[in-house]
């Protein structure tokens, strides 16, 4: 009887801790699905769970639909804090869906760090060497970089920025991960984000 009762107890204490540790998954109907940062907010919400039955998911009508947003379309974003009550550089998470005209991955890989010498931020500067990772099974650009951002008034934030690109069809997702590690490191928490990527339209 004992031994049932303790088994019992372990098995809710199993469970309990499931569900603590679980946390809400977001979904784009582009594709993209990431773990909700645990109590960030979400500022961007046009396009996430609520409207997956509501798009043509097919490849010309995404097509359309970045055309018509200038080639670069936010699938969802998230702040770590409130604008309004937190000054100085807030942790930020943006992913984007872009087009990609390109098949090889090398190429693609060669244009997507080049481009990056177009970013129009002070002191711009890519850290190490960009470098080839595996996301959801799929081959992604990893770059990491620094720069400072200007305020309004008159400040400068130092700026960490460790960007993924990811191709999926004929198009690709851009996930940017923003912080200042003098201030406030996220990289433990980025990680586990990383790692609970799903990519894949249903």
């Amino acid at each position: 009887m004992l031994a049932s009762k303790t088994l019992l107890i372990l098995i809710l204490t199993v469970a309990t801790v499931g569900v603590a540790f679980s946390q809400e998954m977001v979904r784009s109907p582009f594709g993209f699905s990431m773990q909700r940062p645990k109590n960030w907010t979400v500022t961007d919400k046009e396009y996430l769970n609520q409207n997956v039955k509501k798009i043509d998911l097919s490849e010309a009508a995404i097509a359309k639909i970045l055309n018509e947003s200038n080639n670069t379309l936010v699938v969802m974003a998230f702040l770590k804090y409130d604008p309004r009550t937190k000054s100085g550089l807030i942790p930020t998470i943006q992913v984007r869906l872009r087009p990609n005209p390109i098949n090889d991955f090398s190429v693609f890989m060669t244009a997507f760090v080049k481009s990056l010498s177009k970013m129009p931020f002070e002191g711009f500067h890519v850290e190490g060497s960009p470098k080839e990772v595996s996301i959801s099974g799929h081959r992604a650009v990893l770059v990491n970089a620094t720069y400072t951002i200007g305020t309004a008034d008159g400040q400068t934030l130092p700026t960490r920025s460790r960007v993924y690109s990811i191709p999926y069809g004929k198009q690709y997702f851009q996930l940017t991960f923003l912080d200042n590690p003098k201030d406030e490191d996220c990289s433990a928490e980025f990680d586990t984000l990383v790692k609970s990527i799903k990519i894949g339209r249903e």
